[in-house]
C-alpha cells in the first residue's frame, strides 16, 4: 500500500487521490479474494435450482435475483463458479464503496468522504460478504447503485441514470425483497432535494415505474406459467418462523392454527422451526405446497390476533439487529459438509495460516470499531442541519433503518442480515464526524463568524 501511495501521490491532486483510492479498494478485495474460500450456506446450494424453476414458469423457495447472478456465474465457468461468482461479487462491492465516496463527498466534504471510504473499504464484512454466496451482496449492491443514480438523475435530468436506478433497486428487490420497502422512501428523499419539487416528483415517478416493472416481470411469467403471482413460495415459512417461533404468537382458536395443532398433535409448534414442523406436516401427508399455505394462514391469524405485540416486537427486534456484528454469522467456507465442488474451488494463492492470520486480524479490529460506530452513526441525525445534500443524507440513514425494519417484520433475529448496511452506517459515522467539525468551526467563528 505504501508503494503504492509512493507511486500515485494522492496528495498532489484531486485526480491521484481518486485513483489512489480506487487502487486501494481494488488490491484489498483482490487480496482476498486470492486468498480466502468461498464462503457456503444451505442457502447458497440452492439458488441453480431456483433458477430452474423460475425458468419452468413457477416460484421457488428464494426469490429469482440472486439465483440470476450465480446461472452468469456458471455460464462462465461451470468448473469454478463459486470463484466467478465471487470476483464479480468484489467488483460489484468496489462499485458500491466508489458510489458511497461520491455520495458522501457531496454531504461531508472530500476529506471526511475519502476517510469514511477507507473504513469501508477495509471493514471486514464488506470483504467477507463478496465472498460468501449470499443474496445480501445484491441488495447492497443494489440499494447503494438506486441512491447514486438516482442522485444523479436528480442533478442532471438524464434519463440514463433514472433507468439505471430503477433496475438497481428493482434487481435488489428481487433478490431479497426487502430493499424495495428501504429504496422507494430513501430515492423519494433524494428527489425531495431537488430545486424544483416538480421535477424531482416527475423523476421519482419514472424510477417508481421502472422498479415496478422490474419486479413485475417475473410474477406475470410466475403468473401465467403457474398462477402464482409472488416471488417466492416461502413467505409463509419466514413468517412462521418470525411470529410463531420467535415470538410465540399464535391464536389456537383461528381455523388455521387450530388444524395445525390437531396435526402436530401431541407435539406444540410454538417456538420450533418451520423446517422442524415441516417434517411433521409430511408425516401426516402433506405436500410442500399444502405445508407453505398452512404456515401462511397460520402465522396471518397469529399476527390479526396481536397486531400491536406483533409491531412492538418487530421494531424492538430492529433496533437488537442494528448494533449487532454480522461476521460470527458469514460463513469462512463450505458449511454444509456436501456441496458442488465448482462452487468452492481452492483460492488462486491458496488459504494458509497467514491468511486466515490476516482475516482474523480485520475481523477483529472491525469487532472493536463496531462496538461504537452504530452509536456515533445515530449521531448523525439531529446534525442533519449542519451538512450539505440534507436530503441525500437522510436517504443514506433511511435506507438501513427501513431495511432492518422489514426484516425484523418477516424474518427471525439474525446478525448476518446487518452485512447489507455496513457501508450506510459507516457513512452515517462518518456524517457525525463532520457535522461536529463544522458545529465545532462555527462556535469558534463567533457570532460575527456565523453572520459572515
Amino acid at each position: 500500500m505504501l508503494v503504492l501511495a509512493a507511486l500515485v501521490r494522492p496528495w498532489t491532486n484531486r485526480r491521484r487521490l481518486e485513483l489512489w483510492l480506487l487502487n486501494y479498494l481494488v488490491l484489498m478485495h483482490l487480496l482476498y479474494w486470492l486468498t480466502q474460500p468461498v464462503g457456503l450456506l444451505l442457502d447458497s446450494l440452492g439458488q441453480l435450482a431456483t433458477l430452474k424453476t423460475n425458468a419452468m414458469g413457477s416460484p421457488a423457495y428464494f426469490p429469482p435475483g440472486y439465483p440470476m447472478l450465480v446461472a452468469i456465474g456458471y455460464l462462465i465457468s461451470s468448473t469454478a463458479a463459486g470463484s466467478v461468482i465471487t470476483a464479480i461479487q468484489h467488483a460489484m462491492m468496489i462499485a458500491a464503496i466508489w458510489w458511497s465516496f461520491k455520495l458522501m463527498e457531496r454531504c461531508a466534504g472530500t476529506t471526511i468522504a475519502y476517510a469514511t471510504t477507507l473504513s469501508i473499504g477495509a471493514a471486514a464484512p464488506t470483504l467477507a460478504l463478496p465472498q460468501g454466496l449470499l443474496s445480501e451482496n445484491a441488495a447492497l449492491f443494489g440499494m447503494m447503485g438506486a441512491l447514486y443514480f438516482a442522485f444523479n438523475y436528480r442533478e442532471r435530468g438524464q434519463l440514463r441514470d433514472g433507468i439505471l436506478s430503477g433496475s438497481l433497486l428493482g434487481w435488489a428487490a428481487l433478490a431479497r425483497i426487502m430493499p424495495l420497502a428501504a429504496g422507494l422512501p430513501s430515492l423519494f428523499a433524494i428527489m425531495m432535494g431537488a430545486r424544483s419539487r416538480r421535477a424531482g416528483l416527475r423523476r421519482f415517478a419514472v424510477i417508481l415505474v421502472l422498479v415496478g416493472i422490474v419486479v413485475a416481470a417475473p410474477l406475470v411469467w410466475f403468473g401465467i406459467n403457474s398462477g402464482k403471482f409472488t416471488l417466492t413460495n416461502s413467505m409463509g415459512r419466514h413468517l412462521f418462523n418470525r411470529a410463531i417461533a420467535d415470538q410465540y404468537l399464535m391464536d389456537r382458536n383461528a381455523r388455521a392454527t387450530a388444524r395445525l395443532l390437531k396435526l402436530t398433535a401431541p407435539v406444540d409448534p410454538s417456538g420450533m422451526r418451520h423446517w422442524d414442523v415441516q417434517k411433521l406436516l409430511e408425516k401426516k401427508g402433506l405436500n410442500r405446497d399444502q405445508i407453505e399455505a398452512l404456515m401462511r394462514q397460520t402465522s396471518i391469524e397469529s399476527i390479526r390476533h396481536a397486531p400491536l405485540e406483533y409491531i412492538t416486537y418487530s421494531l424492538r427486534q430492529a433496533l437488537i439487529q442494528y448494533s449487532l456484528d454480522p461476521i460470527p454469522f458469514m460463513p469462512y467456507a463450505s458449511t454444509p459438509s456436501e456441496y458442488n465442488s465448482e462452487l468452492e474451488p481452492p483460492p488462486l494463492l491458496g488459504a494458509d495460516a497467514n491468511s486466515m492470520r490476516w482475516r482474523e486480524r480485520l475481523e477483529e479490529a472491525f469487532d472493536v470499531a463496531w462496538i461504537y460506530t452504530p452509536w456515533i452513526a445515530l449521531a448523525s441525525l439531529p446534525l442533519i442541519p449542519l451538512l450539505d445534500e440534507r436530503a441525500t443524507f437522510m436517504a443514506l440513514a433511511i435506507t438501513p433503518a427501513l431495511y432492518l425494519l422489514a426484516t425484523a417484520l418477516v424474518e427471525y433475529l439474525l446478525s448476518r442480515y446487518n452485512a447489507a448496511i455496513i457501508p450506510f452506517v459507516i457513512m452515517m459515522a462518518g456524517g457525525t464526524l463532520a457535522a461536529l467539525i463544522r458545529l465545532v468551526a462555527r462556535l469558534r467563528a463567533g457570532p460575527i463568524g456565523r453572520r459572515r
